[in-house]
């Protein structure tokens, strides 16, 4: 019996075809769904942790882990809206800590804590603005700029408190409805969180403005030629950026009641990195809220279960990187990525 090339099962009895439909059908369910790649592994990650640290299958354990991928994570989503534009903000973790004075001294001073805390994120935002302007207007490299805020307000920080940490003092009825625990170890901004990203992926995916984002991180001088503000969008997106690192380091004053030197510290890579192993692209043009969530969750995870595993947490760090460039690596060759051209024969 002959067989030809052309016939649908090869030489080795393989059905071609029926693979070639296989692999459609994946490529197509990767570009529908691209979260599902996190997904997959975070549902690994977990099962392993679980298995291999008895204490860390526990529901305080699990939620605890939520609490701490909920105050990665909201600043994980400003830093992934902007770098869907393609600018970047690594002044995060220094707007996370003057958040917490700005809002400590208000509330201290007797203004009500809901509206300090208003007012806290309304500076935050304009800390944001000036970075947006600086790096739109003069043409300066986000990256430069936002390196800048970064040092100048972690140091405004040590200059206003001289090095000492400064407590909450006023009400804290107003603290336990923005960050006070639900259940177990879980406290709100959980659920502010999610809120935030429901609203955020909402915009992102459903509106004209969530496409301008994704076209001027994608191609910035087409963008422009189509008639999107490309500098407005950035700007906005450098506000809301900085606006949610506020919120995340005001919110953060119900678990500590203090504002230190030391806060935020490191917390621009977290963040830039649950939103890169999330799916969002270094060169802007891709990503989604739900990646930067499930992101967060993989980072919180990678924490808790190196330290339910016994290993020292400074070994978080080096690993968190390692993760990083790992997910960088897979985000480039998903980027490079084209639907496969199949023949009906193989060289």
């Amino acid at each position: 019996m002959t067989i030809n090339a052309t016939d649908p099962v090869s030489v080795d009895g393989t059905d071609r075809r029926g693979r070639d439909d296989f692999r459609r059908r994946v490529n197509r369910m990767v570009r529908r769904i691209p979260e599902l790649g996190i997904f997959s592994t975070l549902v690994l990650l977990v099962g392993v942790f679980s298995i291999g640290a008895a204490n860390f299958r526990t529901v305080d354990s699990y939620t605890s882990i939520l609490t701490v991928a909920a105050n990665v994570g909201i600043v994980a989503l400003g830093c992934g809206f902007l770098m869907i534009s393609g600018e970047f903000d690594i002044s995060v973790g220094s707007v996370y800590l003057i958040a917490t004075l700005f809002f400590a001294q208000m509330a201290n001073a007797g203004l009500i804590p809901p509206l300090a805390f208003l007012v806290t994120l309304v500076l935050c935002a304009v800390i944001g603005l000036v970075n947006g302007l600086i790096t739109v207007n003069l043409r300066i490299p986000s990256f430069i700029v936002t390196l800048a805020a970064m040092m100048f307000y972690r140091g405004l920080h040590i200059i206003l408190t001289r090095g000492f940490s400064v407590s909450y003092k006023a009400d804290k009825e107003f603290l336990e409805m923005v960050a006070g625990i639900t259940f177990s170890l879980m406290r709100n901004t959980v659920i502010w969180w999610i809120l935030l990203a429901i609203i955020l992926q909402v915009v992102l995916a459903k509106t004209r403005y969530g496409n301008w984002v994704l076209a001027t991180g994608g191609d910035a001088q087409a963008a422009r030629n189509s008639g999107v503000p490309v500098s407005r969008v950035k700007v906005i997106n450098f506000a809301l950026c900085s606006l949610l690192a506020g919120f995340a380091g005001a919110a953060n004053m119900a678990r500590f009641l203090t504002s230190q030197s030391q806060l935020g510290m490191g917390m621009e890579f977290e963040a830039i990195t649950a939103a890169v192993i999330g799916g969002t692209l270094l060169m802007g043009g891709k990503g989604s809220m739900v990646g930067a969530v499930l992101g967060a969750i993989f980072v919180s995870v990678i924490r808790s279960g190196l330290i339910f595993f016994g290993y020292s947490s400074y070994i978080y760090m080096p690993v968190t990187g390692i993760i990083l460039m790992l997910a960088v690596i897979i985000n480039r060759g998903f980027s490079n990525f084209r639907l496969l051209q199949f023949q009906r024969s193989d060289a």
